[in-house]
């Protein structure tokens, strides 16, 4: 199954994935395809390779040099490969990039899918970009922010999309660990 972690920026989506895969053991950091990093556990794929260590964008936000068009059709090479292969392949980004409805809906025509939003109030994802401070939290603005919601909700509230959403609360660590344990229990 692909399992895709959504939410705006400072959702906490990273901060998802390594708590998910904290206490497993990896198998090795490779490249199915070029591009793309990937860390591989026992059934388990992520994609993008960096949640190890501290970075900047880890994820698929870290694997996005090229053109739309390229970086979605080497995500669709790495799936086609990857998934007989693996139990879940786990994704997560809110980049236009690799989360649009083009590719999105190829998931879901193509392999068992399933979204995790996480729902995250905008006070709190700017209090969260004040302490993270990347580079993207330094263009923050209240437009560019809004802009990014609305961006967000009209994937996430799409009609063939929504089918396949599970809406999860994320404000603060507490809900961040109950959301583990949901998305841990889910992949088993």
């Amino acid at each position: 199954m692909v399992i895709w972690i959504a939410g705006n920026p400072c959702a906490g989506k990273s901060t998802m994935v390594k708590n998910i895969i904290e206490d497993k053991l990896s198998n090795g950091h490779y490249r199915p395809v070029d591009t793309i990093r990937c860390t591989k556990f026992d059934k388990l794929l992520v994609v993008g390779g960096t949640y190890f260590k501290k970075v900047v964008s880890p994820g698929l936000d870290g694997d996005q040099r090229g053109s739309k068009k390229i970086l979605n059709d080497n995500f669709k090479k790495l799936i086609i490969q990857e998934y007989p292969k693996n139990q879940n392949i786990l994704c997560e980004t809110a980049s236009r990039m690799y989360f649009n409805k083009d590719l999105l809906y190829w998931l879901i025509d193509n392999f068992e899918f399933k979204m995790f939003y996480l729902k995250t109030d905008k006070t709190i994802l700017d209090e969260r970009a004040k302490i993270r401070n990347n580079w993207w939290d330094k263009l923050r603005t209240d437009k560019r922010t809004i802009k990014e919601m609305n961006y967000v909700k009209s994937i996430v509230s799409d009609e063939k999309i929504t089918k396949h959403i599970k809406e999860l609360k994320n404000d603060n660590m507490c809900d961040n660990i109950k959301n583990v344990k949901i998305i841990s229990n889910f992949m088993e």
